[in-house]
Protein backbone atom coordinates (compact mmCIF):
# COMPACT_ATOMS: atom_id res chain seq x y z
CA UNK A 1 0.00 0.00 0.00
CA UNK A 2 2.90 2.20 0.61
CA UNK A 3 3.73 2.42 -3.41
CA UNK A 4 0.14 3.02 -3.77
CA UNK A 5 0.21 6.06 -1.27
CA UNK A 6 3.45 7.63 -2.42
CA UNK A 7 2.56 7.72 -6.11
CA UNK A 8 -0.68 9.24 -4.97
CA UNK A 9 0.89 12.26 -3.29
CA UNK A 10 3.21 12.45 -6.67
CA UNK A 11 0.83 12.31 -8.98
CA UNK A 12 -1.46 14.53 -6.75
CA UNK A 13 0.82 17.34 -6.55
CA UNK A 14 1.59 17.12 -10.13
CA UNK A 15 -1.65 17.86 -11.13
CA UNK A 16 -2.12 20.60 -8.52
CA UNK A 17 0.97 22.53 -9.72
CA UNK A 18 0.07 21.84 -13.44
CA UNK A 19 -3.04 23.87 -12.51
CA UNK A 20 -1.47 26.65 -11.12
CA UNK A 21 0.58 26.95 -13.83
CA UNK A 22 -2.05 26.38 -16.47
CA UNK A 23 -4.24 29.27 -14.50
CA UNK A 24 -0.62 31.52 -13.93
CA UNK A 25 -0.02 31.79 -18.31
CA UNK A 26 -3.85 32.02 -19.06
CA UNK A 27 -4.50 35.14 -16.46
CA UNK A 28 -0.95 36.54 -16.10
CA UNK A 29 1.06 36.38 -18.45
CA UNK A 30 0.30 37.98 -21.42
CA UNK A 31 2.04 36.51 -24.80
CA UNK A 32 1.55 34.67 -28.12
CA UNK A 33 2.49 31.91 -26.82
CA UNK A 34 0.99 30.99 -23.43
CA UNK A 35 -2.01 29.22 -25.25
CA UNK A 36 0.54 26.67 -26.35
CA UNK A 37 2.15 26.29 -22.81
CA UNK A 38 -1.54 26.49 -21.09
CA UNK A 39 -2.36 23.38 -23.12
CA UNK A 40 0.78 21.51 -22.49
CA UNK A 41 -0.33 22.12 -18.52
CA UNK A 42 -3.48 21.17 -19.35
CA UNK A 43 -2.69 17.97 -20.92
CA UNK A 44 -0.53 17.66 -17.69
CA UNK A 45 -2.89 18.12 -15.92
CA UNK A 46 -5.37 16.02 -17.32
CA UNK A 47 -3.05 12.29 -17.25
CA UNK A 48 -2.04 13.27 -14.11
CA UNK A 49 -5.48 13.22 -12.59
CA UNK A 50 -6.37 10.31 -14.80
CA UNK A 51 -3.84 8.56 -13.00
CA UNK A 52 -4.68 9.13 -9.47
CA UNK A 53 -8.17 8.46 -10.59
CA UNK A 54 -6.99 4.69 -11.49
CA UNK A 55 -4.69 4.59 -8.62
CA UNK A 56 -7.83 5.28 -6.01
CA UNK A 57 -9.82 2.80 -8.05
CA UNK A 58 -7.24 -0.13 -7.72
CA UNK A 59 -7.01 1.09 -3.48
CA UNK A 60 -10.66 0.96 -3.73
CA UNK A 61 -10.77 -2.93 -4.83
CA UNK A 62 -7.97 -3.75 -2.79
CA UNK A 63 -9.96 -2.01 0.20
CA UNK A 64 -12.86 -4.59 -0.90
CA UNK A 65 -11.12 -7.40 -0.96
CA UNK A 66 -9.75 -6.61 2.58
CA UNK A 67 -13.11 -5.56 4.19
CA UNK A 68 -15.36 -8.15 3.10
CA UNK A 69 -13.06 -11.09 1.98
CA UNK A 70 -12.45 -12.18 -1.76
CA UNK A 71 -15.01 -12.26 -4.31
CA UNK A 72 -17.18 -14.97 -4.78
CA UNK A 73 -15.43 -18.27 -6.48
CA UNK A 74 -16.87 -20.75 -8.05
CA UNK A 75 -17.08 -24.18 -5.75
CA UNK A 76 -17.13 -27.34 -7.83
CA UNK A 77 -20.99 -28.67 -8.17
CA UNK A 78 -21.20 -31.45 -5.74
CA UNK A 79 -24.22 -33.97 -6.84
CA UNK A 80 -27.06 -34.40 -4.52
CA UNK A 81 -28.91 -37.54 -3.03
CA UNK A 82 -30.90 -38.36 -6.00
CA UNK A 83 -27.58 -37.67 -8.15
CA UNK A 84 -28.76 -34.63 -9.65
CA UNK A 85 -26.30 -31.10 -9.76
CA UNK A 86 -27.27 -28.18 -7.71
Amino acid sequence: MKPYKRLTIICSSISLFSFIACLCLHYLIVCDDTDFWVNVCLAIFGSSLLTVHEILQELNGKYYDIMYGKKKSHSPKVAGKNGDKH
